[in-house]
């Protein structure tokens, strides 16, 4: 019994670990407003559903707040087609969930 504990033990680690690491073969979107253009780092911070109010505000500050959920710094987009406050439709495949989140666009769209 105890060597069928071990290989039971060891198929589940081995599936939990790989489900982990590999990313989705589905492109997933999102769509947000343009809140913040990071020339240096060539990326923008994109945040969904958010106040025109908010638009104003400190970037920092409003990040820290934990106001919004869905907060991401988005590369692989020409920055120069973008302003602060333009609507912009993402499609990706991996994001890092960290806060703000990080992806890097396959496809976008200036809505």
């Amino acid at each position: 019994m105890g060597k069928v504990y071990k290989i039971l033990l060891i198929f589940m680690s081995l599936l939990l670990l790989s489900a982990c690491g590999i990313p989705s073969s589905e492109d997933r979107s999102v769509q947000g407003t343009v809140k913040d253009i990071d020339q240096v780092n060539n990326r923008i911070l994109v945040i969904s559903d958010l106040a025109t109010d908010d638009l104003e505000e400190d970037t920092n500050k409003l990040i820290q707040s934990n106001k919004y959920s869905e907060v991401y710094w988005v590369s692989g987009v020409n920055l120069s087609v973008f302003n602060v406050g333009d609507e912009i439709d993402i499609t990706f495949k991996t994001l890092e969930t960290s806060y703000p989140g990080l992806l890097t666009a396959k496809k976008y769209t200036k809505l």
